[in-house]
């Protein structure tokens, strides 16, 4: 969007929508090919096995899948400037570098997380087998685009400690997008429909992976039951989702709500309405490539103006929330240190200050305009003499 704003054009190849469940949403079942436009720019849908966050096989041939369609339809398109492949799973990178071979231009790998680093939040040892043989297949990905883009100076850091040449690679910092961030009815909309009036709001949106451990809030909010009368209100679906609801009704516990998935145009009202927001970055022996990482939805926060808690066992978030004064950092699978934390940000009277450091901190390093009009300077930079 932000590289169509700068007056590129831009087409989308992407899947039918069916994340987090797995299940093709309605209106796109049956369907083999679908245009559409999405913020002004093209979105071509092709078809994919769909698959659900849970089940390894499943999502590799989900991931396999898209590769192949859009590989094949990549080559139907006009011939583009730059082939861009942005990779939170693997896969499209393949379909990248076939496009970009098809049409004789430059391509960007335009990197989410890095691999097999991020193994580790999957309880996959980055010195296992399967880890190696990742490594093995990036290190060969690498050599074949023209340049690569990765999410945090620690992870370019890393790229170049594997043997990637300076001069492909390029910072992309996550960010937040103000104008989504903007409510499109009163936060309190979103309270009355929880119910829960003028009590603290503390909010956790992503997914319900194991390696977020959304159990260890719920084991948290359980200890604030006697101390506090916030509210935990938690957005997303994943492999933990029937755990958690479990765990919930089974304690009966009238401090937590579920939401399911929340529709993108909701995200900005429960922002608005929340006191305190939760970042979970849980792995035994979190890779350094990921220390000082900020994820979209911790921008995203910032972004709103919301104090935040970061739950981790490594500096990922915490070192920037402890530096700027935002809020704290406490460690995973530790509900007793994640309710204490909660309860003083929510009763120490820094709140405002808090949020106004918030919104300062992500002003200035986190817009995602600010970001991309710098990242598209450098990017012609390194492409001149190769278009």
């Amino acid at each position: 969007v932000q590289l169509q704003r700068l007056g590129h054009q831009v087409t989308l190849l992407s899947t039918m929508p069916y994340y987090p469940m797995g299940r093709v949403y309605p209106g796109y079942r049956g369907q083999v090919l679908v245009r559409e436009e999405l913020e002004g720019v093209p979105v071509i849908r092709v078809p994919s096995i769909p698959a659900a966050n849970i089940g390894a096989l499943r999502r590799v041939a989900s991931y396999l899948s898209f590769a192949a369609s859009s590989a094949l339809y990549a080559c139907l398109l006009p011939k583009p400037d730059l082939v861009i492949a942005s990779v939170p799973h693997l896969g499209t990178e393949l379909a990248a570098l076939a496009a970009a071979r098809r049409f004789g231009c430059p391509s960007l790998l335009e990197l989410r997380d890095l691999f097999p680093d991020a193994l580790a939040f999957v309880g996959i040892s980055t010195s296992s087998r399967k880890a190696r043989a990742l490594r093995c297949y990036m290190s060969a990905i690498y050599e074949r685009f023209s340049l690569i883009s990765a999410p945090s100076a620690t992870m370019v850091a890393a790229l170049a400690a594997r043997g990637v040449p300076a001069d492909k690679l390029l910072l992309l910092p996550h960010g937040y997008d103000n104008d989504i961030l903007r409510p499109s009815s009163s936060p309190r909309a979103a309270r009355h429909t929880l119910g829960i009036g003028d009590r603290p709001l503390v909010l956790y949106l992503g997914s319900f992976s194991k390696y977020y451990d959304v159990p260890n809030m719920v084991r948290a909010a359980r200890l604030l039951e006697r101390r506090s009368n916030a509210h935990l209100v938690l957005g997303g679906r994943g492999a933990d989702y029937h755990r958690v609801r479990l765990m919930i009704d089974g304690g009966r516990l009238n401090n937590v709500s579920l939401l399911g998935d929340v529709p993108r145009a909701q995200v900005a009202q429960y922002l608005g309405a929340a006191d305190l927001c939760i970042t979970s970055t849980v792995a035994s022996d979190t890779p350094p490539s990921y220390h000082n990482y900020l994820a979209t939805k911790a921008c995203e926060y910032l972004g709103a103006g919301r104090q935040l808690i970061a739950i981790e066992n490594a500096p990922v978030v915490g070192g920037a929330l402890h530096q700027h004064d935002i809020g704290r950092a406490v460690l995973g699978d530790a509900p007793a240190s994640l309710a204490a934390a909660i309860t003083t940000l929510l009763g120490d009277g820094g709140q405002q200050r808090r949020e106004r450091n918030a919104r300062s901190f992500a002003r200035t390093h986190l817009d995602r305009r600010t970001i991309m009009r710098s990242f598209e300077a450098k990017l012609r930079c390194r492409l001149t003499g190769r278009i």
